[in-house]
């Protein structure tokens, strides 16, 4: 389900656009708000009254139908159980943090409220003080044209609105931080961008010879230049941002030529480009091959292409097999994956094959099976649990 709402960003991108396009030739305040808690402090009945009110958007026909989105949303926020320390609850109010459902279920809250108390001059006294309005969840920059005194008012006024929304402000008649930017105002008029990082971040950029396919690693610097080439509205603040990233590359093990290939490449980017939205061809459906990542994971990719001509012969598979599959790769289970286990068992399947034995048992021909017995069971050393 897909509903457009009039001021909610799907990226930096729109906000970028109309930052670096934005002149006036009045005096005006730039403004970032968030909401306190936005997921844990929308009530059942608001979120409802929000998605019935853009579930009734949509045309008739449109699947799923709107009476099945309802249901699978009061089951989302009326049946959500969890346990702690041995106990089990239901969490009776708000929505759980965490869950897949929460991003879209707030966007719907803050985009229905925006509709009645920000865009609607019926409403809010204050709307022609608004010269931009845009949020991304729960985050929120605006420029405002009116006084100071105006905009302490208006502050009041939206955290009236509701008794559950409560908006903490930061104001700046020169610079402000909003996401992954920093909105500064230029010395001739207009803004201008540069990425921003907070006080407190570390370089938690991929290591070089981390466990990962090699090609993923080669183009982490080139997926970071060209974000630093479009966050930084100036070619002086790309240069300077590009120097520190440098050393952060540096730091984590990346070679040379691979960072100095990445930076030229940014640099030789026209930022327009970058401002663009892209939309992605459509092409002719293709199957898809996904497996574990692991050491033999480019020995699987080379054995189906090389023998995939062989499902191409065959008149039964010839359409479905017409181009070798697109092949990608997802996380292997971690260590965390392998100790920590749900508290729901997985229901018992029927399968004809035999159950896999529990314990340990020698395999008879490693150095180690001198050194191990047979068992279904050993006893922690201190604990003595078994």
């Amino acid at each position: 389900m897909v509903v457009k709402l009039p001021s909610y960003l799907g990226d930096t991108t729109d906000v970028l656009n109309l930052v670096n396009g934005f002149v006036t030739e009045k005096d005006f305040i730039l403004v970032t708000c968030d909401i306190q808690s936005l997921y844990t402090c929308i009530p059942h009945h608001a979120g409802i009254e929000a998605l019935n009110h853009y579930l009734n958007t949509r045309p008739p026909d449109v699947l799923p139908p709107n009476v099945f989105l309802k249901t699978l949303t009061e089951i989302i926020l009326s049946k959500n159980y969890f346990q702690y320390a041995g106990s089990y609850f239901l969490q009776k109010q708000r929505v759980s943090m965490g869950s897949l459902f929460a991003p879209s279920y707030a966007c719907l809250v803050m985009g229905f409220w925006e509709e009645e108390f920000i865009h609607n001059s019926m409403t809010n006294p204050f709307v022609s003080k608004i010269a931009l309005w845009k949020r991304y969840i729960d985050d929120i920059f605006f420029i405002w044209t009116g006084t100071t005194d105006e905009l302490i008012e208006f502050v009041g006024y939206i955290n009236s609105t509701t008794q559950y929304l409560r908006f903490t402000v930061e104001q700046s008649n020169e610079r402000v931080n909003f996401l992954d930017l920093t909105i500064y105002k230029k010395m001739r008029g207009g803004l201008d961008s540069t990425i921003y990082q907070k006080p407190l971040s570390r370089n938690t950029l991929l290591r070089a010879d981390s466990h990962h396919p090699k090609q993923l690693i080669k183009n982490i610097p080139t997926g970071q230049f060209l974000h630093l080439k479009r966050n930084c509205s100036t070619d002086e603040e790309f240069e300077l941002k590009a120097d520190e990233m440098t050393e952060s590359f540096r730091s984590k093990g990346y070679k040379e030529h691979d960072i100095r290939a990445a930076y030229q490449r940014a640099r030789r980017t026209d930022r327009a480009r970058l401002l663009q939205k892209t939309q992605r061809p459509s092409t002719t459906p293709r199957l898809y091959f996904s497996t574990e990542f692991s050491p033999i994971a480019g020995d699987i990719k080379n054995i189906i292409k090389k023998h995939w001509h062989i499902l191409q012969s065959d008149p039964a598979l010839t359409q479905i097999c017409a181009q070798p599959p697109l092949i990608s790769f997802h996380k292997a289970r971690s260590l965390k994956d392998r100790l920590v286990h749900s508290a729901m068992s997985a229901p018992q399947r029927s399968t004809w094959l035999p159950a896999p034995p529990t314990g340990f048992y020698r395999c008879g021909h490693c150095s180690h099976c001198s050194n191990s017995s047979d068992s279904k069971q050993f006893c922690h050393p201190h604990s003595g649990k078994k």
